[in-house]
């Protein structure tokens, strides 16, 4: 079935086109069975009984909740547990009754009431520990809460529980990791299997979260997933630990974390389009949704490395930087499947499939993100070189050249392959890119307010002759498809 609203301004254009006498009534009435517009006033009265029953349900939740509270230190624990147990059951198995039916508004009521039994879930959780006095650290909280959640989405299928689990699981790792938790080395943190889960954050984002989003077929959990996984995948290996204080960031660490996450969204990205081809299995937008990851971590990778011209010095340190000392175990696992992906791609590509994706924009994004690994690694060594000596060698003062070169390729090619395919996110996001970059260096070099003043001016200017031109090209370009 058709959005309800769609089939409003139908029937509105249906009404007017045999008013107008372009349709006969007969045609119209065809229309109105086909498209079942005698339901539309069924499905506003249903609506509102649903978002009464709602609101009431609501009211009468919060009245029993404000009793509860009122009395709920002379409750004894039997009594409390009995409360809580029951409230949790009873709202999942009303709504798990109601979201069984056809769809409509007992449907999305019953939805709704998933998602409140999910989030009661965590409220349960909590006062049970309080009550029993069980002793844990929020983040512990929060991700067992994430996977009581994940657990309801996958034997649901259902979305918005995927999302509310995704989004606890990442307030429980981003909590922990910006209270200081790096390593089990503290004494009042309990390393059970929720320290586990954080520490190898990235692996357990891409088991958990990569089949649900299948499941469900659902983009904006895939969305979610591939930026859990990347973040967390490049937190653990930046993470600023008590023992690299002096020494800063093994320059290895620093590699991967800037090149793995292009390099793997974009193959996967290829190999999910490769498989789909060939093995009939449609996944819908997951390849391309991958691939504008990938893009996206390039350039936000190249344009925070080209704002200053010795980012290694802050941030890297060539002390053991080929030792596999300071890398988790996710961060070996991760590189491997990179380049089996990659390698995979490129033995494949001697088939010459039609299915297969291999273009120049995938040969660009290699040789980038291997060059931006290469010129960390390089520019960290001529750092070295330059301490020792009393003039600073050639490399050590062209690397900022080389991050700004890499920054201008990403934009180029994004722009490129916006135009070629009529894709506004590719080309908006290149041209945006570039123009904050040279903006952000121009203010950081001038101090005169006139000429700043004039420069937005231009800029705002340029933007809206560039767009005008874009959708012009892009409408040419459909013109021309279409003839």
């Amino acid at each position: 079935m058709l959005p309800t609203k769609f089939r409003r301004q139908l029937r509105r254009e249906a009404d007017l086109w045999a008013q107008e006498g372009l349709i006969d009534r007969a045609i119209h009435d065809r229309i109105a069975q086909r498209y079942q517009f005698s339901d539309l006033d069924v499905e506003s009265r249903n609506s509102l009984i649903t978002l009464l029953m709602g609101l009431g349900c609501v009211l009468i939740g919060i009245g029993v909740l404000t009793f509860v509270s009122a009395n709920w230190q002379q409750l004894a624990r039997e009594w409390r547990v009995g409360i809580l147990l029951g409230a949790f059951i009873c709202v999942n198995l009303l709504g798990f009754y109601l979201w069984r039916e056809p769809a409509g508004g007992k449907q999305r009521f019953g939805q709704g009431l998933l998602l409140l039994g999910a989030l009661m879930l965590g409220g349960n959780m909590a006062l049970m520990g309080q009550m029993f006095h069980v002793r844990g650290e929020l983040f512990q909280l929060l991700i067992a809460w994430a996977i009581g959640v994940l657990l309801m989405a996958y034997s649901l299928r259902l979305t918005s529980l995927g999302i509310l689990a995704q989004i606890l699981m990442g307030m429980g790792y981003w909590q922990a990791y910006t209270s200081g938790l790096w390593s089990s080395d503290r004494v009042d943190i309990d390393p059970n299997w929720t320290y586990f889960v954080f520490q190898h954050m990235p692996i357990a984002a891409a088991c958990l979260f990569l089949p649900l989003a299948y499941w469900c077929r659902s983009q904006a959990i895939f969305t979610l997933a591939g930026i859990a996984i990347i973040s967390s995948f490049q937190s653990n290996l930046l993470q600023p630990s008590m023992t690299w204080a002096s020494r800063g960031i093994p320059v290895i660490n620093f590699m991967l974390a800037c090149s793995v996450p292009p390099l793997l969204l974009w193959g996967y990205g290829n190999l999910s389009q490769w498989w789909q081809g060939n093995h009939r299995n449609k996944i819908g937008a997951f390849p391309q949704i991958s691939r504008r990851l990938g893009a996206l971590s390039l350039g936000l990778t190249c344009f925070t490395l080209s704002f200053t011209p010795f980012f290694g010095v802050m941030m890297a340190s060539s002390q053991a930087r080929l030792s596999a000392q300071f890398l988790t175990w996710d961060s070996v696992v991760f590189t491997i499947v990179t380049i089996g992906i990659w390698l995979y791609l490129i033995w494949q590509s001697r088939n010459n499939s039609r299915h297969y994706p291999w273009n120049w924009t995938t040969t660009a994004v290699g040789i980038a993100s291997c060059t931006l690994a290469i010129a960390i690694f390089a520019q960290v060594n001529a750092i070295d070189t330059a301490s020792t000596s009393a003039k600073p060698t050639f490399l050590f003062l062209l690397f900022p050249a080389i991050f700004w070169g890499l920054l201008i390729a990403v934009t180029i090619v994004a722009i490129r392959s916006g135009l070629a395919n009529s894709d506004r996110g590719a080309f908006w996001f290149g041209l945006g890119l570039l123009s904050s970059r040279i903006i952000i260096w121009f203010l950081m070099t001038q101090n005169d307010l006139m000429t700043k003043s004039l420069l937005f001016i231009l800029c705002g200017l340029g933007i809206i002759a560039v767009g005008l031109w874009f959708e012009r090209h892009v409408r040419n370009l459909s013109e021309a498809k279409v003839n």
